[in-house]
């Protein structure tokens, strides 16, 4: 069972990030995202970085990891909610 404080820093991570935007480099290394997941992901994950400090209990390195994860799912699941959003309508 995660820590209390781990636990509230990993929800804090997953609504920031579904409200923000990911990386170039890290979009690059995933190669099931296409350019505009890429791009979706990208913003996601700087603004989720933004809001890393000292004060959220995790390492930056835990944080990006972490950042990375969620901001790749959250992009993908917008594009195919796009992708059904178009379905319907056609």
């Amino acid at each position: 069972m995660l820590p209390l404080h781990s636990f509230l820093a990993l929800t804090v991570i997953s609504l920031l990030c579904t409200l923000g935007h990911v990386s170039a480099a890290q979009a690059a290394n995933d190669p099931d995202l296409t350019v505009s997941e890429k791009e979706l992901a990208e913003t996601y994950f700087k603004d989720c970085m933004k809001d890393w400090d000292d004060a959220t209990h995790m390492t930056r390195k835990d944080w990006e990891r972490t950042c990375r994860r969620v901001t790749n799912d959250r992009a993908r699941f917008r594009m195919q909610q796009q992708l059904d959003q178009r379905t319907k309508q056609n």
